[in-house]
């Protein structure tokens, strides 16, 4: 099979390009400001930014239309917020910002996030995590209308955690038995009867689930050459550095939103607007 043709492309440009494009899809200014880096490290750590844009077009514009979001409290402390359908563009980085106040204020916090879409952007939100001095472990199940980027597992996970060598990552499929000795080898301790329960939780729910358990502490440096770790940071600063190479026709359709927000209206205004 032929591989698709690649471009290099500069991180700054994804970044000048996402808001706009993002915009097209239908978010407003400020998601579509905190949503572009996430969309630029997947790109640059993970693969697949670009194409979650591009094969998930019409999901992600529906997923703005869905309800907004509803967040309760169980009566241990932990957040749920009812996505309804709509994106981690969206919803990631709030989600986030509620871990870590909670974190701060109690030592430990947990969030599950019920139906949302964009599972591929999970990994840039463990970083966002590591970057704020915290671990946090991401226990995902596949929800319904979920954008099929590349292969993944049904249930999987991601944990991130800050380390004096800089942020660690280690992922992989929660059904491969390798979960616990992965945790183990990371040096970090759970609740075992929560992590258990949010398992079977994943397992049994109809809609699936994005669960987040985020944890308020600092890995040992010798988790930093962990078999199983990947230098995803390393990734992005060489990205930075050198650009990076990524699927023609995934930029092509960056730069097809980004003209939908310069000059939606006619064709004169895309003539006015250089295109």
């Amino acid at each position: 099979m032929t591989a698709p043709p690649t471009i290099l492309v500069s991180m700054s440009e994804i970044m000048r390009v996402g808001p706009w494009a993002l915009r097209a899809l239908g978010y407003p200014f400020g998601v579509a400001e905190r949503a572009t880096p996430l969309l630029a490290w997947t790109e640059a750590a993970v693969g697949s930014g670009l194409a979650l844009l591009r094969i998930g077009d019409t999901a992600l514009r529906a997923s703005v239309e869905r309800p907004p979001a509803v967040q309760t409290r169980k009566a241990a402390g932990e957040r749920v917020l009812n996505a309804s359908g709509r994106s981690l563009f969206e919803l990631g980085p709030p989600a986030i910002d509620l871990l870590t106040a909670d974190l701060r204020l109690h030592g430990a916090a947990c969030l599950t996030l019920r139906g949302a879409i964009g599972a591929t952007l999970i990994p840039s939100l463990t970083n966002l995590m590591a970057r704020r001095g915290h671990g946090a472990l991401v226990i995902h199940a596949t929800a319904p209308g979920e954008i099929a980027v590349a292969d993944a597992p049904r249930m999987g996970w991601h944990l991130a955690v800050q380390t004096t060598s800089g942020p660690c990552f280690l992922s992989g499929d929660l059904e491969d038995g390798a979960f616990a000795r992965r945790l183990a080898d990371a040096s970090i301790l759970f609740d075992s009867d929560r992590l258990s329960g949010l398992c079977d939780a994943m397992a049994s729910a109809p809609d699936g689930f994005i669960g987040m358990l985020g944890i308020a502490a600092f890995a040992p440096p010798r988790l930093i050459d962990a078999p199983a770790a990947v230098d995803r940071a390393g990734r992005v600063a060489r990205a930075y550095g050198e650009g990076l190479s990524v699927a023609t026709e995934d930029l092509e359709h960056l730069y097809a939103l980004e003209r939908i927000t310069w000059a939606p209206t006619s064709e004169r205004s895309r003539k006015q607007a250089g295109y």
